[in-house]
C-alpha cells in the first residue's frame, strides 16, 4: 500500500489505528486545556467528524447538549458545511472554516482578541497533531535511522 495524505487517516493497521485513537484524544484535550478554552459542542462536533474521518471510535466525554437556540443550530450547520466544502481532511490541514470561530463566540462570549488566540491556536493544534501523524507513520514505514529504513526496504528494491 502507497501512503498518501488519504491513505494515512484511514490506515487498517493496529498501529496506524491506535495511534489515530491517541491522536485524536490528545488532540481534543490539547484544544479544550488550550488557554482559551473550547465550548463543548465545538468539542463533540470535532470528535464526531475527524473520529469519522479517522474510521475509528474514541470514548468521549464530550456531549452533545439539545440545542433550542435556532441562532446556534444556524451558525453550526453553516460551519459543518463549509467545513465539508473546504474538506474534512484539509481541517488537519489548516484550512478550518472561519465559520467555527463564530460558534465559539456565540457560545464563550470571546472578545476579539481572545477569539483571534483560539483560532490561532485551533490552527495550530491541528496543523501539529497532522505533522505527528505523518511523523510517525513515516517512522512505522521507513525506520528512525538509514540503517532501520534499508533494513524495510523490500528484498525486490535492493
Amino acid at each position: 500500500m502507497v501512503e498518501t495524505a488519504d491513505h494515512i487517516l484511514i490506515c487498517q493497521s493496529s498501529l496506524a489505528i491506535t495511534y489515530r485513537e491517541t491522536l485524536l484524544t490528545s488532540f481534543l484535550s490539547d484544544l479544550e486545556k488550550s488557554g482559551t478554552g473550547t465550548d463543548e459542542l465545538l468539542l463533540y462536533i470535532f470528535s464526531a467528524k475527524l473520529s469519522t474521518l479517522f474510521q475509528i471510535t474514541i470514548p468521549t466525554t464530550y456531549q452533545s447538549h439539545p440545542i433550542n437556540d435556532p441562532m446556534i443550530i444556524q451558525i453550526m450547520v453553516a460551519a459543518v458545511n463549509h467545513q465539508n466544502i473546504l474538506g474534512r481532511e484539509n481541517f488537519l490541514k489548516g484550512y478550518v472554516s472561519h465559520s467555527w470561530h463564530l460558534l465559539q463566540e456565540a457560545h464563550q462570549n470571546m472578545d476579539s482578541q481572545s477569539l483571534k488566540a483560539w483560532e490561532q491556536s485551533l490552527t495550530t493544534l491541528a496543523i501539529t497533531h497532522y505533522k505527528s501523524l505523518w511523523d510517525d507513520r513515516n517512522k512505522s514505514i521507513h525506520g528512525n535511522t538509514r540503517l532501520e529504513a534499508k533494513q524495510k526496504l523490500p528484498d525486490q528494491v535492493l
